[in-house]
């Protein structure tokens, strides 16, 4: 996704070197198509990034060792942005001012390299098998 946003918006700077109207009017159509497509690719790796929360979340739910609470998160987090994200196309939530999913998608993450961190020096400690 950055490699395709830093794609389009690099190429602002030729704008201003464009003198002819003809010439910047073709600019501008090219630079809406390209958004667009960066705007679907967008779309289509956040409704990803959510199921595969939501899948990721059910399993962490069925685990032992790892927190329910965090599951719960998960799901909540997964369940939230993709409906964000599904009744807000094809405009991206934070332009119309709504909360973006992609921080809260980041925190819940965190939290679980945590859980687990926590879990293998416990297991480490106690010397008990983490899996």
């Amino acid at each position: 996704m950055f490699n395709v946003q830093k794609a389009i918006y690099s190429s602002v700077s030729d704008y201003r070197k464009l003198t002819s109207q003809l010439s910047k009017e073709i600019f501008e159509r090219s630079f809406e198509i390209g958004n667009l497509t960066q705007l679907a690719m967008d779309f289509c790796f956040d409704i990803f990034v959510s199921f595969g929360t939501l899948f990721l979340s059910i399993a962490i739910f069925k685990q032992k060792k790892l927190s329910r609470w965090l599951a719960i998160v998960g799901m909540l987090v997964s369940t939230v942005g993709l409906y964000l994200n599904l009744s807000t196309f094809p405009e991206p939530p934070a332009d119309l001012k709504l909360p973006d999913p992609g921080p809260f998608f980041g925190f819940f993450f965190g939290l679980l390299i945590l859980n687990m961190i926590y879990i293998i020096i416990k297991s480490k400690y106690n010397g008990t098998s983490w899996i």
